[in-house]
């Protein structure tokens, strides 16, 4: 049990620091293209626009509808938008592989829930009672609270990158069956 709750509780971590740093670079990304866009002349912004309107074409919908969605901040209109953007959802894809590859114990979940990025980290093939579930409550209460700056940083870098107000991020352990065994919700610092 021990080294699952510690497994689990790296795996938050190294999830949370992926969507922090796609949180900064997605911002970056968005924001140089708006700046630069925003002092070319006419002439130049209409050949951008005509050469924008062929790339978009040959694009799939998915992104064009994400694009088409972003306000002109260049921030991300919805915290789901944001997870659904290509680049970010490839790492972390990418990063959910590595933490569940070869073990079917473990199932994680990261979606966008209004203004709160929601984590959802499930055992999975375990059995727990009400002792069991006390005790990983209270190792993964007393855990989190030694990473609550983490995640409080993390709902801080989430309104650089998205267009959202009080940006949360709450992170959830559950069984199999949707029994909650532990939850609880970071506000932005």
């Amino acid at each position: 049990m021990k080294k699952n709750l510690l497994r689990l509780l790296a795996g938050t971590m190294a999830v949370a620091m992926v969507l922090s740093l796609a949180a900064c670079g997605g911002d970056d990304k968005k924001s140089s293209s708006s700046e630069s866009g925003a002092g070319s002349s006419s002439q130049t912004s209409s050949v951008a626009e005509e050469s924008s309107s062929e790339d978009s074409s040959a694009e799939d919908s998915s992104a064009e509808s994400s694009e088409a969605a972003a306000p002109a901040s260049g921030k991300f209109a919805s915290i789901q938008e944001f997870l659904d953007d290509p680049t970010v959802k490839g790492q972390l894809d990418s990063m959910i592989e590595s933490l569940t590859a070869g073990d079917d114990s473990m199932a994680v979940d990261v979606k966008g829930d209004g203004n709160k990025l929601v984590y959802t980290f499930t055992f999975v093939g375990e059995e727990f009672g009400e002792d069991k579930i006390s005790v990983m409550s209270a190792a993964l209460e007393e855990a989190m609270s030694n990473q609550r700056s983490t995640f409080e940083n993390i709902a801080s870098s989430l309104s650089q990158a998205i267009e959202v107000e009080d940006p949360k991020v709450v992170v959830t352990y559950a069984t199999e069956d949707g029994t909650e065994i532990y939850s609880e919700e970071f506000s932005a610092k």
